[in-house]
């Protein structure tokens, strides 16, 4: 019986663990699970005043408790000695479809930041999920903190700390700054002198990706420079771009073009370009890496064109495909789109190798294959109709000859472009197209058109009849004057009783970057 009891004792007390043990997972979750949280609007910030946790909103915790001290304090006595009432928001991410300048705003005039008659608010958001700041100062404080020296600020004493993730000393030095800045009566010449007292972290270390990019950037130059060797080097081939030279500057101006077309847009939709210089930049090493990349991607397309049109024999073309990548075969590393051709290219030449047996005549002599190459046996025991199938892609024949009997054997084999002819009934050729439409009488806004579908072969031209089309009538589109204005109902001032802030204004003014 004591056994018994002492079993179902210790039975209780396992079920118990785990339930105490699931219950701690669970609640680690939640607070992982708050604290990456993504705010979709600025109404779901929250308002310290509201939460109590005076002039911070810190939904990361990258700032401990003597650091939430130390800036409380500070932002206390900025706001009784200089009247500037400031706010911190430390949040990881919101809205992807939103950018930190206009939710930025929203918060400064959700809360009302500042006093109302003076309108000397200042916001300050950092966003560690995106790796941006944003100062916002209300209409009083415009000409007292120009954006020019936020921005100044943010750079030597945000940035640099926020590199290093010291968060609290960032924001601590920033707000320290501030203040001292406006305490000065000359301040734009204190300013200066108040950053070069001002204790800044240790310069951050060049991220390894310089490093990457710079090698290669190395890599690619030399790439290049062999590429454009390559291609001056294919005689009688048409060539568009043969140097390194205009092959990279031709990218550039792509780049350029691409890169301007794509901030003309952003700022068209948003008005907002310090916003996207930041991500432009941050997002220009993704540019070139993936230029590097389509750059050699396209670079091998071109040889495999200028090769295929200099060479009319699958083997000597097999053979040069062959030559071409043992030379250039490590550019699979900058750019792994080539490995497709790579793969195709030695696909194609296992079905050449395949296709090309030697051929004994009749008499069961040995035969040798003509090099079609050849300017003077190439084509010589081709007639016209074999050479258009040739040209179309339809058939490719093989040459074999005996040279002591000047025995001929032609072999024909299926063409790339085999699936899109068919054998005209004229000529005997592999030369007539699918049904193609053409055109008898244009449609027009009264009437309608008629066209005709027919096979066409491309060698005798003989024409076989498919089918009559009737051709619909035009219809005048009727552009619509109704486009009228999306009714853009901005609504303007944030109520001045939101939180115990004092209902201050902003239009806009203050600056951002990023780390």
């Amino acid at each position: 019986m004591a056994d018994f009891i002492q079993h179902v004792n210790k039975a209780r007390a396992l079920a118990f663990i785990r339930s105490l043990t699931g219950l701690l997972i669970l609640l680690v979750f939640s607070a992982t699970q708050l604290r990456a949280q993504t705010y979709k609007t600025a109404d779901e910030v929250p308002d310290p005043k509201d939460a109590g946790t005076g002039y911070i909103t810190d939904a990361v915790g990258v700032l401990n408790a003597t650091q939430t001290d130390s800036l409380n304090s500070l932002l206390k006595t900025l706001d009784q000695k200089t009247g500037v009432e400031a706010a911190v928001v430390v949040i990881d991410d919101f809205d992807s479809n939103d950018n930190d300048f206009d939710f930025a705003t929203r918060i400064f005039r959700k809360w009302g930041i500042g006093k109302n008659s003076a309108d000397n608010g200042l916001l300050l958001l950092v966003v560690t999920g995106r790796r941006q700041y944003r100062f916002i100062t209300g209409y009083g404080l415009e000409g007292l903190l120009p954006d020019a020296d936020l921005k100044t600020i943010g750079e030597h004493t945000l940035a640099p700390a926020f590199k290093q993730q010291n968060y609290g000393d960032g924001i601590i030095s920033a707000v320290n700054v501030i203040k001292q800045y406006l305490q000065q009566p000359a301040n734009k010449k204190e300013l200066t002198t108040l950053l070069a007292k001002q204790a800044a972290p240790a310069s951050a270390p060049i991220p390894d990706a310089v490093f990457w990019l710079a090698g290669i950037g190395v890599l690619a130059f030399a790439g290049g420079w062999q590429i454009s060797k390559i291609k001056s080097a294919i005689p009688n081939a048409v060539r568009h771009a043969t140097n390194l030279y205009a092959d990279v500057s031709g990218w550039c101006f792509l780049i350029i073009i691409a890169a301007v077309v794509l901030l003309a847009i952003v700022i068209f939709f948003f008005g907002n370009l310090s916003a996207v210089i930041p991500a432009f930049i941050a997002a220009l090493p993704v540019l070139l890496a993936l230029s590097v990349v389509l750059y050699f991607f396209f670079a091998h397309l071109s040889v495999l064109s200028h090769l295929r049109k200099f060479y009319t024999d699958d083997l000597n073309f097999t053979g040069a495909v062959k030559t071409f990548y043992k030379k250039v075969w490590w550019q699979a590393l900058l750019s792994p789109l080539t490995l497709l051709f790579m793969l195709i290219e030695f696909w194609r030449s296992k079905q050449v190798t395949a296709r090309i047996l030697p051929l004994a005549d009749s008499g069961g002599k040995p035969m040798k294959r003509i090099d079609r190459d050849d300017k003077e046996q190439g084509s010589k025991h081709l007639s016209a109709g074999q050479l258009k199938e040739e040209q179309l892609g339809s058939q490719v024949y093989d040459v074999w000859m005996n040279a002591a009997t000047q025995t001929v054997k032609l072999v024909q084999n299926p063409g790339y472009n085999f699936d899109d002819f068919t054998l005209c009934p004229e000529c005997g050729f592999r030369t007539l197209t699918e049904p193609i439409q053409i055109s008898l009488q244009k449609a027009t806004y009264t009437r309608q058109g008629k066209a005709k579908r027919v096979k066409i072969c491309r060698n005798c031209k003989h024409e076989i009849f498919v089918e009559e089309v009737t051709l619909p009538m035009l219809v005048q589109s009727s552009s619509s004057s109704s486009s009228a204005g999306a009714g853009s109902s901005s609504s303007s001032s944030p109520s001045s009783s939101s939180g115990s802030w004092g209902g201050g204004r902003t239009g806009g003014g203050g600056a951002g970057g990023s780390w």
